[in-house]
């Protein structure tokens, strides 16, 4: 693990909720974690559940002993079985970006898990284009529409802009 005055750049996906009519950026497989806060660091907690899991939470996120973290991957590309997904509930509402990381790191194949994180810039599919206004305002940061890209993978493989 390193820990890093600067930072590192990463790519990932987030999906869009709306919290009093103010879009949000809210991990994508963990329903209960909080939204990103708007123009301030994301923090990693470990949102394990002592009860459900039979162990303790970790006391510094990320650790190598648990899965927690903030997440990105390393280059704009698909890497995972996750990216097989193109609409439904889960992908509704989603966007993607860069991402800047500090803090405790930690790398693995894909990619980072670290302590803090912002994004630099967002993009989101065209369907999705009503909410560019109020996520470039709510997260003081470049908004791109990616026109006629609903799937995911097609997003993440597009050119680096």
């Amino acid at each position: 693990m390193a820990d890093y005055s600067t930072y590192l750049t990463g790519w990932r996906l987030w999906r869009i909720k709306e919290h009093l009519g103010v879009p949000e950026l809210c991990p994508v497989w963990i329903d209960h974690a909080p939204a990103w806060p708007g123009r301030q660091p994301a923090s990693a907690q470990c949102l394990i559940d002592p009860v459900a899991s039979r162990r303790s939470s970790c006391s510094l996120a990320p650790t190598r002993e648990c899965g927690c973290g903030l997440y990105a991957y390393r280059l704009r590309t698909p890497v995972g079985p996750e990216f097989n997904y193109a609409k439904g509930d889960l992908w509704d509402r989603w966007a993607g970006g860069r991402v800047a990381l500090w803090g405790r790191l930690l790398e693995h194949q894909a990619g980072y898990r670290a302590e803090y994180a912002y994004p630099l810039s967002l993009f989101v599919p065209a369907t999705m284009e009503a909410y560019v206004p109020g996520l470039g305002q709510h997260y003081g940061v470049p908004v791109q529409v990616i026109p006629g890209s609903e799937v995911l993978g097609e997003a993440l493989l597009l050119p680096a802009g």
